[in-house]
């Protein structure tokens, strides 16, 4: 079946497909320029394919599950181990940001955000929102206390902390399908990518946000976004591509079109200043090295046995990825 012909509505069954092919082989173009990525820890515990990760400390990340839960994996004399599981939504937890260093966020396909408070090394519910209509797919930090969430009900909602608990501050309308992914650009610029093919740009000026400008190339959902720097940023696709954007006069052109995977995207992670890394069902990451304002493939890891759904970087270096047979793989970049 064509992707075109993949109704948009079954966007959420698409993670749970079996891919059945061959992996590629580890490919690099210059092995004594970047160490092996060698894995050096699996995280289990799971029962779920795990969507989200996050670092909330160097000793502290979380992680969510289709399995509807949040783990918290402490490392001890160099290893991770599970610390304590948040149980609370009714169905998968697609996304996950830190808020603060006592305040973690989730967002679930029953419809609902939840704000977890750290006190004494454990975390709590502190609060619930609701206001989606539908599964949320996508969170990010604004700032300290605003928040931003994207839903299958084609809407964002703007969450800001007032008294304490989180209110809903502002609707942004636009996407006419889903929105899959946001990223926040800069103080005044946010991003988000959507199943109707677009990436929307919205301009934040007095509090308020507004639609700045709508980008238009990939021929499929957009189901990742990142940041590269405060003038570029990368969107990948159900359409199997990359794309960069660059902003030049106000205004985001396209940059460069990345080509490479046989199946599509589901994360992108800036590892550094030069280097991008991005998730796919076709098993593998890719890590392309920007040169001469272009990026240009460098290796494939192939060592999984099912698909990557989502990727962080950690600190001492260390990338984790989020697979769909329920584990977390720890490299060493």
């Amino acid at each position: 079946m064509e992707i075109n012909d993949k109704p948009e509505e079954k966007i959420t069954e698409l993670k749970k497909k079996d891919i059945n092919e061959k992996d590629n082989n580890f490919i690099t173009n210059n092995p004594n320029d970047y160490t092996e990525c060698s894995t050096i820890q699996i995280l289990t515990g799971h029962g779920g394919l795990v969507a989200s990760i996050i670092e909330i400390s160097d000793d502290l990340i979380g992680s969510g599950s289709e399995d509807k839960s949040i783990k918290i994996w402490k490392k001890e004399n160099g290893q991770f181990n599970l610390l304590q599981t948040l149980n609370g939504h009714k169905s998968s937890v697609n996304a996950l940001i830190k808020i603060s260093d006592d305040l973690i966020a989730s967002g679930s396909e029953d419809r609902t955000i939840k704000i977890w408070k750290q006190e004494n090394g454990q975390f709590y519910l502190l609060q619930t929102l609701t206001g989606h209509d539908s599964f949320i797919r996508s969170l990010i930090k604004i700032s300290d206390d605003v928040i931003a969430s994207g839903s299958l009900d084609n809407d964002i909602i703007i969450w800001k902390k007032q008294n304490c608990l989180f209110e809903i501050l502002q609707t942004l309308i636009g996407h006419t399908n889903l929105v899959t992914s946001l990223i926040k650009i800069s103080d005044h610029l946010m991003a988000s990518g959507s199943s109707d093919k677009s990436i929307r740009i919205w301009k934040q000026d007095d509090g308020e946000f507004s639609l700045s400008q709508t980008l238009l190339g990939h021929s499929s959902y957009v189901l990742c976004l990142i940041k590269i720097s405060n003038d570029t940023i990368a969107s990948g696709s159900w359409d199997k591509s990359i794309k960069i954007w660059k902003l030049e006069n106000n205004q985001f052109n396209l940059l460069q079109t990345i080509n490479g995977h046989s199946h599509p995207i589901w994360c992108l992670l800036n590892i550094s200043n030069d280097l991008i890394a991005s998730g796919s069902e076709d098993k593998t990451i890719k890590i392309w090295k920007q040169e001469n304002g272009q990026f240009n493939y460098c290796k494939t890891i192939s060592d999984h046995t099912n698909f990557v759904a989502s990727l962080v970087k950690l600190s001492d270096n260390i990338i984790g990825c989020g697979l769909s047979d329920h584990s977390i793989k720890l490299r060493k970049f």
